[in-house]
C-alpha cells in the first residue's frame, strides 16, 4: 500500500511544476525567461525552485515503473509469456491514455484554442511526441514519458531471459552501465526504469537490509539537497542522475520494506486511494489547470487583482478538478483492467 502513497506523491509533484508555472505566467504575467530560481527577485526564485522541484516526479515514476515490472513473472514458456507481458502492459496503459488525448485534443482545440494538425495528432499515438527531434505537437505534453515507458516494456523481456536472480542483476548493471555511455543527455532520464528494474531484481529480504544500513534522515537529506544543488545549476544532469537514482531507489525500499513513519504515512487509506487514480492524475491534470485558469481565473481577473488569493484559488480548484476527473477516469478506462487482473503487478512488499 506504501507504493500507492509514494505513486501520488510523483504525480503531485509533476502537478507542482504544471500549477505554479501556470500560476506565475498567467496570474502574475512573469516572463518564463524570469522565472528561475537565479531570478533578482528573492520571492520570485524560491516560487521557481518549488516549481522546479517537481521536475524529478518523472524519474519517480520511472523508479517504480521499472521496480514493478521486475516484480512480474512470466510463464514457463518465454516468448508467449513475453507476449502476454506486453499485452498486458498495452491494456493497463493504452485506453486511459487514448480517452486523455482524444478528449483533452477536442477539448484543448475546440476550447482553449490550440491549433490542430492531423499529422501530429495521429502520431501522438505511438507516443513520437517524446523525441524532440521529431518536433511533433504534444496534445498532451506530459505523454513524452509513456514513450519512455513503452520502450523500456519491449526491453522487460529480454531482461527475463536471465532467469537467475544474479544473472538478473548483472544483464541490468550492464545495461544501466551502457545506458550512461550511449544514450543522449535528452533522453538520459531513461536510466530511472533501469535503476527501478535493478531495485526489483534484488529479493525482498536483500532490498530490506540493504536499505536498512541507511538511516531514514540521512538518504531523505540527500535527497533534497541533490535536487536543490541540481536546480540551482551547481551540477549536470548526468552527475544529478547518478547520486538521485540510487537514493532514491534505497528511500523507497526504505518505504516500502520497512516499518517507520514514511512507510505508516504513504499507507494512509488517503493515499491508497488516490495512488490508484495517480495515473489518470498525471494524463488528465494539465487540461485541467488550463480549464481553471481559462473560465475561472480569467473571468476574475477583469475584475479583481487575483495575487495571493487568485493563486490560492488557481491552485486549490485545480488541484480539487484533476482528482474529481482523475477518479471519473479510473472508473471508466482503468477500474476494468484491475477487475480482470486482480493481482496487477504489485508485490507483495507494498501491502
Amino acid at each position: 500500500m506504501a507504493l500507492d502513497g509514494i505513486r501520488f506523491y510523483s504525480a503531485l509533484l509533476v502537478f507542482l511544476v504544471h500549477a505554479i508555472g501556470a500560476i506565475s505566467h498567467d496570474i502574475f504575467r512573469i516572463p518564463e525567461s524570469e522565472f528561475t530560481p537565479h531570478a533578482a527577485n528573492a520571492a520570485q526564485a524560491l516560487w521557481a525552485l518549488l516549481a522546479s522541484f517537481g521536475n524529478h516526479g518523472v524519474d519517480i515514476f520511472f523508479i517504480l515503473s521499472g521496480f514493478l515490472m521486475m516484480k512480474v513473472s512470466f510463464d514457463d514458456n518465454r516468448w508467449i509469456g513475453s507476449l502476454r507481458f506486453l499485452w498486458k502492459r498495452f491494456l493497463r496503459i493504452y485506453p486511459a491514455f487514448a480517452a486523455s488525448l482524444i478528449i483533452g485534443t477536442l477539448i484543448r482545440v475546440h476550447v482553449l484554442d490550440w491549433d490542430f494538425k492531423a499529422p501530429d495528432f495521429f502520431l501522438n499515438f505511438f507516443f513520437l511526441n517524446a523525441i524532440p527531434e521529431l518536433g511533433i505537437t504534444p496534445y498532451n505534453f506530459v505523454t513524452w514519458s509513456l514513450g519512455y515507458e513503452f520502450a523500456f516494456y519491449l526491453l522487460v523481456p529480454f531482461i527475463f531471459l536471465a532467469r537467475e536472480r544474479r544473472a538478473r542483476i548483472l544483464l541490468v548493471c550492464g545495461l544501466i552501465a551502457l545506458g550512461a555511455l550511449v544514450i543522449p543527455d535528452t533522453y538520459l532520464r531513461f536510466l530511472g526504469l533501469l535503476f527501478g528494474a535493478l531495485l526489483g531484481c534484488l529479493d525482498d529480504d536483500d532490498s530490506r537490509r540493504l536499505s536498512g544500513r541507511f538511516p531514514a534522515p540521512l538518504l531523505v537529506a540527500v535527497y533534497l539537497l541533490i535536487n536543490v544543488v541540481y536546480l540551482l545549476n551547481i551540477i549536470n544532469l548526468y552527475v544529478y542522475l547518478c547520486v538521485f537514482l540510487p537514493v532514491t531507489c534505497l528511500l523507497v525500499a526504505k518505504i516500502v520494506f520497512h516499518e517507520n513513519i514514511m512507510n505508516r504515512f504513504f499507507s494512509l487509506k488517503l493515499f491508497n486511494f488516490l495512488g490508484k487514480i495517480s495515473y489518470s492524475f498525471y494524463l488528465w491534470h494539465t487540461l485541467c489547470i488550463g480549464l481553471v485558469y481559462r473560465y475561472v481565473i480569467y473571468k476574475y481577473t477583469l475584475k479583481y487583482e487575483p495575487g495571493v488569493f487568485g493563486s490560492i484559488y488557481h491552485f486549490s480548484l485545480s488541484l480539487a478538478l484533476s482528482i474529481l476527473v482523475a477518479w471519473i477516469s479510473y472508473l471508466l478506462f482503468e477500474r476494468w483492467y484491475f477487475v480482470r487482473h486482480p493481482s496487477g503487478a504489485t508485490p507483495k512488499a507494498s501491502h
